[in-house]
């Protein structure tokens, strides 16, 4: 994962905006991403890969959750768009970046339109996600920071666009 830190040159900073918290409470390494005006952030160990600027190729007729799909490292993999599982504004545009997800042997490529870099969080802390207000896509969240980053719960958000494409199929 070192790799990806030297790669986009983030720094990795206190989710207070601070160096990084050399005491001893527990903290995960988050990697922030942004769609539309809301910040996300997944365990930097449930990352994969990421990729820039990768061209995806759009599918006549796909399922609407699918934006497309992109060869990444050589491999052909369906690309999702999660604007649509969590509910923001945004919409996919050809600059961004495919961050591959991990769940063990699971995988999942979404598109997402900036990233932010990569935080400490305690989510310990994490603040509960109001289902009533986010609907269905509050089971796919682990909570959100003081400072309103949205941590994914990946193993959540992999399991249910899985299911989703599977209702899909003819």
């Amino acid at each position: 994962m070192i790799g990806l830190v030297k790669c986009f040159g983030f720094a990795l900073v206190s989710s207070s905006g601070g160096g990084i918290d050399t005491t001893t409470v527990a903290r995960d390494s988050i990697v922030v991403f942004r769609l539309g005006s809301e910040r996300f952030g997944v365990p930097l160990t449930d990352l994969k890969q990421v990729f820039p600027r990768v061209p995806i190729t759009l599918i006549p007729g796909k399922p609407k959750l699918l934006i497309g799909v992109a060869n990444l490292d050589g491999t052909l993999r369906s690309v999702v768009d999660p604007h649509l599982l969590l509910r923001t504004s945004t919409i996919y545009i050809e600059n961004g970046y495919v961050v591959l997800l991990r769940d063990g042997e699971r995988s999942l490529a979404i598109w997402v339109e900036a990233l932010d870099g990569v935080f400490e969080i305690d989510l310990a802390t994490l603040a509960a996600v109001d289902e009533a207000a986010s609907g269905q896509s509050g089971k796919l969240l682990k909570g959100i920071t003081d400072n309103r980053i949205i941590i994914l719960d990946t193993a959540a958000v992999i399991s249910h666009v899985k299911e989703q494409l599977a209702a899909c199929e003819p």
